[in-house]
């Protein structure tokens, strides 16, 4: 009697174990409730900032029609009066122009300039790099002068290819190509750190514009017409019209 009644303790008590186990598991495998939550779309790429868009390396797809590469960031300038001229300004947020290859050139907040690195006959016809057709073009060849990041022909194609995207005509971008080539700043690099030309050539304004007649009715290849100097241009043995 006393035996069956162990034994059938012993039976309860793992019965008692086995629910137990049974209930715990249950409580760990059941899921917590999830309350609903309203789905929310992510935002578009042009509602994000600036500095949050992904870097475009190539081949990147090209964004402006023209197939000149774009602009990214907007050319917000504030008066800088250092000298009682009011002739300097100071970029108030990054401007980056991105090449038809993906490369980005960026003007940086903070950049002063005064258009310096644009040769001053050019102003007239094409007006100040303040308020001209290429002044975002001008700003990232302003900071390309300051802190340079490519070759001085490089950054002169850039400068071209820049214009082009901001709708300046072929022929007035070719003109300024040419004329930053020949009297805009230069510079080399020595052990990894840009070295600045002295240069004060001017080309006297009725040259200028001879000079920009005769890009207009020769079709120069910018290679060429980089180093091509005033006299080339408005002599009397300049080179025939090309086909």
């Amino acid at each position: 009697m006393g035996g069956n009644l162990i034994w059938t303790l012993l039976i309860a008590a793992l019965a008692a174990v086995v629910i137990a186990v049974a209930i715990y598991r249950g409580i760990l495998l059941t899921p917590a409730p999830v309350s609903s939550v309203e789905k929310i779309n992510p935002p578009s790429p042009d509602s994000r900032p600036h500095d949050e868009i992904p870097p475009i390396g190539p081949p990147a797809p090209l964004v402006d029609v023209s197939g000149w590469g774009e602009f990214v960031g907007r050319a917000i300038l504030e008066t800088v009066d250092e000298d009682g001229t009011n002739e300097m300004f100071i970029l108030l947020e990054d401007l980056t122009y991105v090449d038809r290859h993906g490369r980005r050139w960026t003007a940086k907040k903070g950049l002063k300039t005064n258009g310096a690195s644009i040769p001053r006959f050019l102003w007239t016809v094409m007006g100040s790099p303040m308020t001209g057709a290429y002044r975002r073009a001008a700003f990232v060849h302003d900071q390309e002068c300051v802190e340079p990041t490519a070759s001085t022909a490089e950054v002169n194609k850039m400068f071209y290819a820049a214009c082009r995207c901001g709708g300046t005509p072929d022929v007035d971008a070719r003109w300024m190509f040419w004329a930053v080539s020949q009297y805009g700043p230069r510079w080399t690099f020595e052990d990894g750190k840009a070295v600045f030309q002295v240069r004060y050539m001017a080309a006297p304004d009725d040259a200028a514009m001879r000079a920009r007649d005769f890009i207009r009715e020769h079709d120069v290849p910018l290679d060429e017409l980089a180093n091509m100097n005033l006299g080339d241009m408005i002599s009397d043995d300049a080179p025939p019209e090309r086909p």
